[in-house]
Order: C-alpha cells, then structure tokens, then sequence
C-alpha cells in the first residue's frame, strides 16, 4: 500500500451533560438513523467514519462518553488520547452551555497529549425554543482557540461531518507545526550538547 493510500487513525470524543445529543450526532454522522429516542449512554462507546480530505484518508473513531455525575469518572477512563474533543451543548438548555467550562477543564486534566477542541451548540432545528446566546458560545470558543457550529442532528447531520472535517484540517495543521518544532528544539538541545562536550574538553 502507498503511503497516500494508508489511513491515518484519528480519535475523537464527544464530551457534555446528558441528553446534549452526543450519541445522536455520532449516530447520524456514520450513515444511522435519528433516534428521538435514544438511550442514554453508560460509560462510553466507540464508533467509526472513514473520511477523505484533501486526498488523504482517515478513519475517525468515535467515542461517545456518558454526561451522568454517577458514569463521568468512568467515562473520563477513555478521554485518554484523544487528538479532537468536541464540547457539546444542548441549545435548549443554558445549563448545558455553562457545564462547558467545567467539561473543558476535566479534559484539560484528563487527556494529557496534544489535542484540539470544538464546541457545538446541537438542535438547531429547536431555536426558537433557544435559552443560549450564540455570541456567548463563540465568545467561549474563542477563549479556548477552538472552532464553533450551531449545528442539528435530527434535521442537519451534513452539517455537523462538514464540521469534523475543518476540525480534522485545523488539527493536522497545528499537529505538523507542534513536530517541526519539537524537530527543532530536539536539534537545539543536541547543538547544545556538543558544545558543552567541545567545552568540557578544552578544561
């Protein structure tokens, strides 16, 4: 196989309160139907997308995580190298919106590698029934230099796989600068080193 034909694995985590709509979007996204009537998730699942940006292929795993106090400490087991987290909200419900901070710091503690955010404002489809301010949610966005979609599972789910792919692009950009400068401090250090050692040898 070519290097242009392999797939680059890409895990990706779905993080806010119960009844946000996580599974629903993951659901409609992979070619699933919209339940109305989803069950709540225990714990975590896992599903996946192949993807094709600009050439390249990627299979996307997705991990659906329980937004219930009494599954949050299992659930945190599986945020563990993530690459994308996406915050999602119930746009129905300002309570959700303002669990955000608290979901963005668990992961900020939790996942420990190098990982990108998005923040989603789910069921558009219901904004007139509204209780959050989109200003607020790309304000919030901005504080956390991630990117942000209003976006709907029941009536809209290209909107949300169009969204993945930007947050796919924006990660692949920022994961290829991080390398280069990690090239380029791992070259700094070992100048570094022989100077020290071409020091160390003249005394």
């Amino acid at each position: 196989m070519s290097k242009n034909n392999e797939e680059e694995e890409i895990k990706v985590i779905l993080i806010g309160d119960t009844n946000v709509g996580k599974t629903s979007l993951i659901n409609v996204s992979v070619g699933s139907y919209f339940n109305p009537n989803e069950q709540i998730t225990i714990s975590a699942s896992c599903s996946s997308k192949k993807l094709m940006i600009n050439d390249k292929k990627y299979n996307i795993n997705f991990w659906d995580t329980a937004g219930r106090e009494e599954y949050r400490g299992i659930a945190q087991l599986f945020y563990r190298g993530a690459e994308i987290v996406i915050l999602v909200y119930d746009i129905c419900s300002l309570s959700s919106f303002n669990s955000l901070e608290n979901w963005y710091e668990i992961c900020e503690d939790t996942i420990g590698n190098e990982h990108i955010y998005g923040i989603v404002g789910n069921k558009n489809d219901l904004y007139l029934q509204s209780e959050t301010n989109v200003n607020d949610a790309k304000k919030f966005a901005e504080s956390k230099n991630a990117k942000f979609k209003l976006v709907s599972a029941k009536d809209d789910p290209k909107g949300f796989v169009d969204f993945l792919d930007e947050l796919v692009i924006n990660y692949k950009k920022i994961s290829h600068v991080s390398r280069r400068e990690t090239i380029r401090l791992d070259i700094k250090k070992n100048l570094n080193k022989n100077k020290n050692k071409e020091n160390g040898s003249k005394c």
